[in-house]
């Protein structure tokens, strides 16, 4: 049972509310009510956990919950091992996906429309912590579900996607539930209004203003993007429905990511590569990842246990599981080649980033000005003053 399954809203009026309303507010107030409203929804997130944690420990009998938790033949708890009893590659396909951060979009929009670099680095520190305790207590949660089916406090045939909600229903009272459930529902309204913002600005400043070739007036670039947040978010309900699980958004997310940006963008930031060998290094992952994708699921089958399609291969080391969620390491691969081969091939080519886009070098010297005479005088002001300008 999803969250408006469980509040008896249908799927797709429910979905077309709460995207109706991220919309709104955020075409209407661009970056500052998304901020705001961002920094609001995570304090509903902490504030909710912050309640439902311990008294879903006390719930469960103290902590002594651990002990109930299934056990390994060899007397372990599967769940606090280190691995998790994952093996190698399914660890290394989800530090691969995690290793998207560095190419996060939301993070960039952040650090270049920040004040200066102490507010950077203070953020960045004070985030870690809190997003860190965050996942820490949500996993407890997960721990306290599975224990309390190991009691038969709730239902046997409770999946990993509910757990959350069942156990927020089961110990909060009334009052705090409705608290959760806001909670809940802000955890997903806080990415979808800055990844709509993103995604305009991509359409509206990376491909609208290239293809008219001249810079649009701050009225025109207002109103293309409040209308790319619109084409955006229509865009992500229909993709978004292919999905039964949140969890399988995410990793298409990050394998997406990291198979077309993460290898191109670190290398432009710490290499300087030739000009042409970013697109070429961002189509070879985006090949690799959907030849990955379609290799699996045409040969192999779905892992009912995992929920996730998987091909099993005989080798002479013995047999290997390749997951679908693997693909980002396929295509993280594919895309450093593609770049090394194109740097051979175009070896000519000078290096460095290409043309700036219409009116970056007016729109430049304006942020100049309107930080004041020393930022004019000075001819290298920092990303952080121009794009915040």
């Amino acid at each position: 049972m999803t969250l408006l399954g469980w509040l008896g809203v249908p799927l797709l009026p429910g979905i077309a509310i709460t995207i109706g309303v991220c919309g709104l507010y955020t075409a209407l107030g661009g970056l500052w009510a998304d901020t705001i409203s961002d920094t609001v929804q995570f304090v509903l997130m902490c504030v909710t956990l912050a309640f439902c944690v311990p008294m879903a420990i006390d719930w469960v009998g103290g902590w002594s919950f651990l002990e109930s938790l299934p056990r390994r033949p060899d007397g372990g708890t599967e769940f606090l091992t280190f691995t998790g009893g994952l093996g190698p590659w399914v660890l290394l396909s989800w530090a691969m996906a995690g290793s998207t951060v560095l190419v996060e979009p939301a993070f960039y929009q952040r650090v270049f429309a920040a004040r200066d670099d102490p507010s950077i680095t203070r953020a960045l520190l004070l985030g870690i912590v809190l997003w860190a305790s965050y996942d820490w207590l949500v996993v407890i949660i997960g721990l306290v579900a599975r224990a309390a089916v190991e009691q038969g406090m709730i239902a046997t045939d409770l999946v990993g996607k509910e757990a959350l909600l069942e156990v927020a229903v089961q110990v909060l009272p009334i009052g705090l539930r409705g608290v959760m459930i806001g909670g809940i529902i802000s955890a997903a309204m806080s990415s979808v209004d800055s990844y709509a913002l993103l995604a305009s600005g991509n359409l509206v400043y990376d491909i609208l203003q290239r293809q008219l070739k001249r810079p649009l007036s701050d009225r025109a670039l207002m109103w293309a993007t409040r209308g790319g947040v619109v084409v955006v978010l229509a865009f992500s309900m229909a993709v978004g429905l292919a999905f039964d699980r949140m969890r399988e958004a995410w990793q298409f997310m990050a394998a997406i990511l990291g198979a077309v940006v993460l290898v191109p963008a670190l290398a432009a930031l710490f290499v300087n590569p030739r000009r042409r060998t970013g697109l070429w290094g961002a189509i070879g992952g985006a090949l690799g990842l959907v030849g990955y994708w379609l290799t699996v699921r045409s040969f192999g089958h779905e892992d009912p246990d995992q929920e996730e399609w998987m091909l099993s291969i005989a080798t002479p080391l013995g047999r290997l599981d390749l997951w679908e969620s693997s693909g980002v390491v396929m295509g993280i691969a594919l895309s450093l080649l593609g770049m090394l081969a194109a740097g051979r091939v175009y070896r000519r080519d000078p290096p460095g980033p290409a043309t700036p886009p219409p009116g970056f070098a007016e729109a430049a010297r304006r942020a100049r000005e309107a930080c004041g005479p020393a930022a004019s005088r000075e001819p290298h002001a920092s990303a952080s003053q121009e794009t915040e300008s």
